[in-house]
């Protein structure tokens, strides 16, 4: 049985000597955590929200402990002397923007949804198809499940990166673990939920394109297994801001900005 997560899937795409990196080295303390505080901090706080451990009127109060806890717990190296208090400054709109998408598609935690409707947070699967051959692994931000018994995925994307273009691979992969699970999926399967430009992007069902990607995944495993991934890297505007830029003698140091960046959360499991 092959297995993949869309975190492997997306970084064999990306570039194959991450995942020979991600092997190579423990990935607490070799990893740049700054760029991720403030999407791990609002992940943590609507999390909270969500399983009714903290109320609404409580949230803006809950980011300096939670900021405080993340940052006593991980190796955080804070390179400038406003680079701390930007990122701790940047939390507070993220969250109230994240709040009004969640307003927008009725997202609340389970005792304030309508009869028959649901919400998990930080969903873990591992779900297979024998007939496929194919294992899949990861982990969903928000999955809603409505009265009708369908379901609908929501990814929280903290980047403050303007005008990206989100891979729609991630939530097909996760709407495929659904169907694995049989599990009826909603048209859209998901939504990227992106509270730095208060706006969500839609990813329709399409079965042509599950198919497609279910053969690729295959492909990928096949490749995964097999390559000396140490010897095929893939240079590009992706390496400036790569977990291994410092150490990667095949790193690419142009700046020069793309059109499409691909963007993963690096709270993603294996």
């Amino acid at each position: 049985m092959n297995y993949i997560s869309y975190y492997r899937y997306e970084r064999f795409n990306r570039c194959p000597k991450l995942l020979y990196y991600d092997k190579l080295l423990p990935r607490k303390g070799d990893r740049d955590l700054r760029n991720a505080m403030v999407g791990s901090v609002v992940h943590t706080i609507v999390e909270d929200y969500l399983s009714d451990k903290v109320e609404r009127k409580d949230l803006f109060n809950h980011i300096w402990p939670v900021f405080s806890h993340m940052e006593s717990n991980n190796t955080v190296v804070w390179r400038g002397r406003n680079d701390r208090s930007n990122v701790l400054s940047s939390i507070r709109p993220m969250l109230s923007n994240t709040l009004e998408l969640f307003d927008e598609h009725e997202i609340y935690p389970t005792a304030d949804l309508s009869s028959g409707e649901s919400i998990l947070t930080e969903w873990s699967f591992r779900n297979s198809n024998q007939n496929v051959g194919l294992r899949l692994g990861g982990r969903i931000d928000i999955l809603k499940r409505y009265a009708d018994g369908t379901y609908q995925i929501f990814d929280l994307k903290c980047t403050t990166r303007p005008n990206v273009v989100y891979d729609p691979d991630q939530i097909q992969i996760y709407a495929l673990a659904l169907l694995f699970d049989k599990k009826n999926v909603r048209d859209p399967v998901g939504y990227y939920l992106l509270p730095y430009e208060q706006r969500s992007q839609p990813v329709p069902f399409s079965e042509h394109e599950f198919s497609v990607l279910m053969a690729n995944m295959l492909d990928a495993c096949e490749s995964i297994d097999t390559l000396p991934l140490e010897d095929y890297a893939k240079p590009g505007y992706h390496c400036s801001y790569c977990d291994y830029y410092k150490i990667c003698p095949d790193r690419s140091t142009s700046r020069k900005k793309m059109k499409r960046v691909p963007v993963v959360d690096l709270d993603l499991e294996d």
